[in-house]
């Protein structure tokens, strides 16, 4: 579905950016920040000439509502993909990445992006007890960040850490999308190797900086693979 090309400039990319992984720090007090702005100018390059693909603006009818495809094999130090949404409406549910640090660049259509903030233990355990819900674990609090337009003709990476935005949905709202996906580590490198949880906010329009308490589900979305040129070394 993909075509793909010769020259593959994301090899030296990543290999920077594997470097830069290795100082990440998930202790909860260590503040990634200078490290998160290192990533994003290496995030900023990546387009499809950097990848060696070229993503097509039609996509022929298919069953799933997501494509998706590893650049670099291997999920230590972080974990690199392509998502492609065939057409309008197609998304990714709301959804987090555990003690993880999340890059999105915009590399085909028009992309919205919405997200939530998880709350710190002690401000979670304290609502918690409030609201009546300490040991309830079917449903999340979390602080909502409002959404965000994200286009080809002006392409930008969005910083997702692992606090701030970290629960978050990306729909195609203009035909064929497709983001290029960098999370800091690797799922195998995460203890217990902890998936993706899902959720659902009954709120129809929320309030920017509002906590709203998300609804746990299961997931649904229908995903294909995508077809890349995996890397399986970086040296």
């Amino acid at each position: 579905m993909l075509k793909t090309t010769v020259m593959r400039p994301i090899i030296s990319i990543l290999r920077r950016i594997s470097q830069i992984a290795d100082q990440f720090s998930f202790d909860g007090k260590t503040d990634n920040q200078h490290l998160r702005k290192e990533i994003k100018i290496l995030v900023e390059e990546i387009n499809e000439k950097a990848l060696g693909i070229q993503i097509p603006s039609t996509l022929p009818s298919m069953p799933v509502e997501v494509l998706c495809g590893n650049v670099y094999k291997k999920w230590s130090k972080f974990d690199s993909g392509i998502f492609a949404f065939p057409k309008t409406g197609d998304k990714l549910p709301l959804h987090d990445h555990p003690k993880m640090e999340g890059f999105i660049k915009i590399l085909k259509g028009k992309l919205l992006i919405t997200s939530f903030s998880l709350l710190d233990s002690e401000e979670e355990k304290k609502l918690r007890k409030e609201k009546g819900e300490e040991g309830n674990d079917r449903i999340k609090p979390a602080k909502f960040e409002g959404t965000y337009l994200l286009e080809e003709a002006a392409p930008e990476v969005v910083s997702l850490n692992s606090m701030t935005g970290n629960i978050h949905s990306i729909e195609s709202v203009d035909g064929v999308g497709a983001f290029f996906d960098l999370l800091i580590p690797g799922y195998e490198q995460i203890d217990g190797n902890m998936p993706c949880t899902y959720y659902h906010n009954d709120v129809q329009n929320p309030t920017v900086g509002k906590i709203y308490w998300l609804r746990i589900i299961p997931e649904t979305t229908l995903m294909g693979e995508l077809n890349l040129p995996v890397i399986n070394d970086l040296d």
